[in-house]
């Protein structure tokens, strides 16, 4: 090319950009951002659904729950579904109020029901526990039920019309208040705790690596709760209930029964919040504290 055609060149202008692509490319961008509109639209929607579809499930579980209930001759457990269904309860009072009235209307019908239930516990949970291999301590009253000492108490309040099962150190557990039900309930938490074997010599070991991490030269004597949460850091289904009745059969198993045991000293204490009541010796007060007596040796 020559110098008069480069320069002629260079005089003329850039073409600017071409109308039709910007036209599409603003159309485009338009589209887009209704796109993100109707994304977060429908984010919303979903959201919206997800709570219905929760609140339907709540309500599909409290007309199961009654059903079941009433069919199998359990008002007690009728009466508990709805009184623990409150989520249920406030969607149908919002969305379906003649439904929550006549849920409130059987509601009350089973009161009376349920009293009756109650009342003929002292009589019929003794039976149902005997079928189930449980027995209830010669000095257990109601409203309070208990076994093993009171190690395991089931409690029942005539306000709520609920029962609570809880054993010694463990959770409490609402539950319904038929006979049958309820022996359920004590006799499952009697068999968690009581109906399975303890390795003694293997609980041994653990309580004495649990002390020794805890012991100190000048201070030997490590605190229940000190060993008890040590223990729940090394074992993840730890259960102060069923560490109870394992310590309980480690004691009374008799001397020179478990070797890895030799060294084992539990004392008492007068804290009973700092210490285990163990079942089958409760007459002794609680142990409080924990000690291996090694000649010295922590």
């Amino acid at each position: 090319m020559t110098d008069e055609r480069r320069e002629g060149a260079r005089d003329v202008a850039p073409e600017g950009p071409d109308p039709a692509v910007s036209d599409v490319a603003s159309y485009l961008l338009s589209v887009g951002r209704r796109a993100d509109k109707g994304i977060e639209e429908r984010q919303q929607q979903i959201k919206g659904l997800q709570r219905e579809q929760k609140h339907l499930r709540a309500v599909v579980a409290l007309v199961s729950g009654v059903t079941e209930g009433l069919d199998a001759g359990h008002p007690g457990a009728a009466l508990f579904t709805i009184d623990r269904a409150k989520d249920a309860r406030a969607y149908l009072r919002e969305h379906h109020p003649a439904v929550d009235e006549r849920v409130e209307e059987l509601r009350a019908a089973l009161h009376p029901k349920v009293d009756e239930v109650i009342s003929d516990l002292p009589r019929r949970l003794p039976a149902e526990l005997d079928t189930r291999g449980v027995s209830l301590d010669a000095s257990s009253r109601s409203p309070k039920f208990t076994v093993e000492r009171s190690f395991l108490v089931a409690t029942i309040d005539r306000k709520t019309r609920q029962a609570t099962v809880q054993t010694r150190g463990g959770k409490k557990e609402k539950v319904a208040v038929d006979a049958d039900l309820l022996a359920d309930n004590i006799a499952a938490a009697w068999r968690r705790c009581f109906d399975r074997p303890t390795d003694l010599p293997a609980l041994a070991r653990r309580l004495h690596d649990a002390w020794k991490s805890l012991a100190r030269p000048e201070a030997t004597r490590v605190s229940m709760p000190s060993l008890v949460n040590e223990l729940r850091k090394r074992d993840k289904d730890f259960s102060v209930d069923e560490f109870a009745v394992d310590l309980a059969r480690l004691v009374t198993s008799g001397p020179g029964a478990v070797a890895e045991a030799e060294h084992l000293h539990l004392d008492h204490t007068k804290n009973d919040a700092e210490g285990l009541l163990l079942p089958g010796l409760e007459q002794s007060g609680y142990f409080g504290y924990i000690t291996f007596d090694e000649g010295g040796a922590s």
